[in-house]
Formats: structure tokens, sequence, C-alpha cells
């Protein structure tokens, strides 16, 4: 398994662009740069998930993956809350009141649509899997809470924080940085109530990085003129980036507080390593493009093959899964965008 991560740097790195000596990538959390990051994370995501339909050996190729997989944890979701923070605050800040006001029918309600058109994908695979789940769980799935098989934290992790960012700066008549302070304290506030609704920690251990996009959004032009200033300046706050998550990763397990602050060092040196290195290419454009339906839909055809008995060929079991998942991702964006001009208007 191992082999299909040095595929993936592989393709990763195809048309990867260095800066050279004192200079930067000043649009490096562009819409292709960040499509093309979250494009790596999201195919990580599958293979990661693959893992909980297959059977691993004890072998060295095996248990590397297995080793690399435990260690990258939720991290690998930290970019696309990092980045949809850091859109939605650019989009306020652009469009103001008028953008804020369209967040519960634009943000809110269009997510919420295309999630319950695929939990009831999920639903008719449950009656051709033979599973069956209350009433009640089906009801709470379609809201995120609960899972029928499907991926679902971060549906509503996602749904949640468009909400409070739209109370945030309803409230504050659309002052962006106290929209933004008022939106932190509310997402603490969210993380509190998933811990006392005894949720597992991988619900909320990552939201944090959601506001920490909007707060960079708001100061990066300044944050640019110091990180950029000069390459010994660069490579200092990159060694603090480093140090900084290596520390707090060796306590992640500790609580969310010490998990929080590993996400946001590892976010520090994502961001800082876009200003220099520069990942886009087809490949991550095209995975990139279709992260919620990937995310979404790539247990569909796991859990059929698991079903047929294709576990046992592990590697054609992935290929498969891989190509049908993409296939899936196409014609279901495909489709959402027409719901979502007939019903949304967008």
């Amino acid at each position: 398994m191992i082999y299909f991560l040095f595929l993936l740097l592989i393709l990763s790195c195809s048309s990867m662009k260095i800066a050279g000596e004192g200079q930067f990538h000043k649009d490096y959390l562009s819409k292709e740069n960040t499509t093309a990051i979250n494009g790596i994370f999201v195919v990580l995501v599958l293979l990661c998930h693959f893992t909980q339909y297959v059977k691993f050996g004890s072998g060295l190729v095996d248990q590397s993956f297995l080793f690399f997989k435990s260690h990258l944890g939720q991290l690998v979701v930290t970019t696309f809350l990092f980045f949809s923070g850091y859109g939605i605050i650019c989009s306020i800040s652009k469009k103001g009141m008028p953008y804020v006001k369209s967040i519960p029918k634009k943000r809110f309600l269009s997510v919420l649509i295309h999630f319950d058109i695929a939990v009831v994908l999920f639903m008719l695979l449950n009656l051709f899997l033979g599973k069956s789940f209350p009433l009640k769980t089906n009801l709470l799935a379609l809201t995120g809470w609960e899972s029928i098989g499907n991926s679902n934290w971060y549906i509503l992790a996602i749904l949640c924080l468009y909400l409070i960012v739209f109370i945030s700066f309803i409230v504050c008549r659309g002052n962006k940085y106290i929209g933004t302070v008022i939106t932190t304290v509310l997402t603490v506030g969210l993380i509190y109530l998933m811990i006392r609704a005894k949720k597992p920690p991988y619900f909320y251990n990552t939201m944090i990085c959601y506001p920490l996009g909007m707060f960079y959004g708001l100061f990066k032009d300044k944050l640019d003129k110091v990180f950029m200033k000069n390459d010994f300046l660069y490579t200092c706050f990159v060694a603090i980036a480093l140090a900084g998550f290596l520390f707090f990763y060796r306590m992640r397990s500790r609580g969310v507080e010490q998990y929080a602050l590993c996400c946001i060092f590892f976010i520090g040196v994502i961001v800082l390593a876009m200003m220099k290195i520069q990942l886009n290419n087809e490949f991550l454009q095209l995975t990139g493009s279709h992260v919620f339906a990937i995310y979404i839909l790539q247990r569909i055809p796991m859990a059929v093959f698991k079903k047929i008995g294709l576990a046992g060929h592990r590697y054609i079991f992935l290929i498969a899964a891989f190509i049908v998942t993409l296939a899936l991702a196409f014609a279901f964006d495909k489709c959402m965008a027409v719901i979502d001009k007939k019903i949304l208007k967008k």
C-alpha cells in the first residue's frame, strides 16, 4: 500500500514550480493552488478510508502505510477547514452584508441538500447490503449527527460553522474583525458542546482551523510582508512552524487544546511551503475540484466491492474504488449543479 503514497507523491509533484532565491509565489492562496492542495488531501482521505474495508498484513509494506495513516490522523482534513474559512472571510470582505445574508441559502442549504441526497444514496446502498438502521438514526443521518455508513462528521462541522459565521456577522453588522472574533468564540463553544454530547474527538478536534483561516485572510497582506521579506526570515518561520508542530504532535493525545495547537502549526507548515512550492496539475485540479463528492461518495464503491468479495484483492479493490469514486463524483456534481440552478438559483 505504501506504493500508492509514492504514486500520489509523484503525481502531485509533476509540474511542480519552486520559487527561486529571494522569490515567492504571491498567489499561493489562489483558488487554483488551494484546490490542488485539497486534491492531495482528499486522495489521502480515500486511502485512509480504504483501510477500513480490507485486511492488512504484518509485512513492512503494509505496516508502513498503516503507520503513516495512524500518524496523519485528523490532520488530513485541516486544509479543507482552513481554506474554507479563508475563502469565506475573503468573500465577506469583498461583498459585505449581501454575501453574509446569502450564507443560509447559498452555503448552508446548498451543502445540506447535497449531503442529504448522498445520504439517500447510502440508504439505498444499505438495502442492497441488507443493513438496517432505526428510523431515528436514519433521520439524524440527514443532519450529519449520525452515520448510516457514510462519512458525516465533517459535514456536520461545516454546516455548524456556516451558521456560526452567519450569526456572528449579523450580530456585528458585518464588521469583519469583530465577526471573526465572535466566530472563534462560538466555535470554541461548539467544540465544548460536542464534548458534552460525548461525540468522538474527530468530530471537533480540527474545527479551530476554520476561524484560523478567517484570521489569516484578515491579516494576509501584513503577514506576507513579514514572511516574504527575505529567505532568512522565511526559513526561521518555517523552522518555528516545524518545531511547534513536532512539539505539539507529541502531545496531541493529551486533549483537544494540544491537538488544536498541533493542527495550527501543521497548517503553518503547509501555508509556508505553498509560498515557495507550487503544486498544480490536471490530476490535482480534478480531485480538488470534486472534494465534497469524492469525500462523501467514496464509501459506496468500497462497501459494494467488499460485499462482492473483492476485499481479498486489495490493489484491484483500491484502483477500482478510486476510478468508480471519480466517476460517481463527476456525475454527482453535474446533477447537483442542475439542482442548485433550479432550487437555489445559483
